[in-house]
């Protein structure tokens, strides 16, 4: 028992120190910089801290982790929500669009969906 309980000491040491920052955990602690992509209604970009200490450019579809349910945001995998919301952006860690049917204001807490992996955004 206590050779297990080690070894999970050891595993959660090893996230906590790696870089790696879990869906969930939020990825704003780790990156900076954080905005829409230029001409993008659904693309995050940022700059986001890897395991060496660096930092490098990421981006991330928000397609990818987002859906537009009757004109509100909510976290799901492959939502494609870009396709029924419009003038969306990035303020202070919330992700807000304009979505159909409508006019409807809807927001997300992006920490609560995204995350950052060594410098890479992901949901």
């Amino acid at each position: 028992m206590q050779l297990f309980n080690l070894l999970t000491l050891a595993g959660a040491s090893f996230f906590a120190f790696s870089g790696v920052q879990g869906a969930g955990n939020g990825f704003s602690g780790t990156c900076k910089d954080i905005r829409m992509k230029v001409d993008s209604n659904t693309v995050l970009q940022a700059s986001c801290r890897k395991v060496d200490g660096s930092y490098t450019t990421s981006t991330l579809d928000l397609n990818k982790c987002i859906v537009n349910r009757n004109g509100y945001l909510q976290i799901q995998a492959n939502g494609n929500f870009g396709n029924s919301c419009y003038f969306c952006g990035y303020d202070n860690g919330n992700f807000r669009c304009s979505c159909t049917p409508g006019p409807i204001i809807s927001s997300v807490w992006l920490d609560s969906c995204v995350g950052n992996n060594d410098g890479q955004l992901f949901c």
